[in-house]
């Protein structure tokens, strides 16, 4: 059961996340503190295993189109192999601080996918390979009815390193992007490369953070999920092109006791903007946050309540900026 309460200083787009790539690229002609209450994020899951060898795991929340219920996990597990709907393999998520923005400080990669993926490892060592289903989006005149056209599924491995201390990641995309148009098709390699790392410095605080490169994959970073940055048509060239980002956050979670913690962290994303892109364009932003967050435990086990603070800041490609400020309080229960 997810319920959250948050205040704007303006009317944001959306009531879960504040993304960067998403901030109005100036202020709202409506700038006062704005109130809303919600439940939609509540979540459904189930799990089914057959004698130990096989799993099938589905998860669903009411974040769809008009608040219709949408699949958020939906795949069939063993000891080595995930088929359907789940992580990518080229995600941060054990690299974030916890915090009640479910995209955390920023430049989060967390999409789910539909995939084919093997996973093992090797003492310290655990690894996963994955064949994904992740489309670009393409940023083109509607006169081209351009459109992504990939024959080959995108590549995505991981492969990480535990110990007392913490754990660390590497990560790597390859994507045959393909575009097809009235004026021809296009062909142009993207990919990626994440490095990412949690470091236990001792029993009260923890440090978190990754960095990422992108190119033709941006909509990958959670920031960037519902721009169409992916591949953007170049009018000077007359011919398609991969868009190029990279971003990174750093955030420590302190316990002030096991059951009471608050984290502080900031992040960015800056993308490769064009010259002949409007003035407006997204370039680069600054997202920080700190909370302070409750999980009681004992006799309320799987309660979770707690407030959290969030600025950002965009700034577009002639300077221009704007500022947002959100503030949250949330319960969730687990059970």
């Amino acid at each position: 059961m997810r319920a959250r309460a948050y205040w704007d200083n303006q009317d944001l787009r959306d009531p879960w996340v504040i993304d960067m790539a998403n901030t109005p690229a100036a202020k709202d002609s409506n700038d006062d503190w704005s109130y809303e209450f919600e439940t939609k994020e509540t979540r459904l899951g189930i799990d089914v295993d057959v004698k130990d060898t096989v799993g099938i795991r589905m998860e669903f929340d009411w974040r769809g189109n008009s608040d219709e219920l949408r699949v958020r996990q939906m795949f069939l597990r063993t000891e080595h192999w995930v088929i359907g709907k789940n992580w990518t393999a080229f995600n941060t998520i054990n690299y974030l601080p916890l915090s009640l923005d479910y995209h955390s400080t920023g430049a989060a990669v967390g999409i789910r996918t539909e995939q084919i993926k093997y996973q093992n490892g090797f003492g310290n060592w655990k690894y996963n390979v994955a064949l994904e289903d992740n489309s670009p989006k393409v940023n083109a005149p509607d006169e081209l009815n351009a459109g992504e056209d990939n024959n080959f599924p995108n590549l995505a491995a991981n492969i990480d390193y535990s110990g007392d201390w913490g754990r660390v990641r590497l990560a790597g995309l390859l994507a045959p992007n393909r575009v097809r148009s009235n004026v021809g098709d296009d062909s142009d390699l993207g990919g990626g490369v994440q490095a990412g790392f949690r470091w236990n410095i001792n029993a009260s605080n923890v440090l978190k953070g990754h960095a990422l490169y992108v190119e033709g994959q941006n909509s990958m970073m959670a920031d960037y999920s519902r721009q169409n940055l992916d591949i953007i048509y170049d009018p000077d060239k007359n011919e398609f092109r991969n868009v190029e980002s990279f971003g990174g956050q750093l955030g420590l979670e302190h316990y002030w006791r096991p059951t009471l913690s608050t984290t502080i962290g900031g992040g960015l994303t800056d993308i490769d903007e064009q010259d002949f892109q409007p003035d407006d364009a997204y370039d680069k932003g600054y997202k920080g946050l700190i909370n302070l967050i409750w999980k009681p435990g004992s006799k309320l086990k799987g309660f979770l309540v707690g407030t959290e603070f969030v600025y950002v800041n965009r700034e577009n490609k002639d300077g221009s900026d704007n500022d947002i400020n959100r503030v949250i309080f949330a319960v969730f229960y687990d059970w």
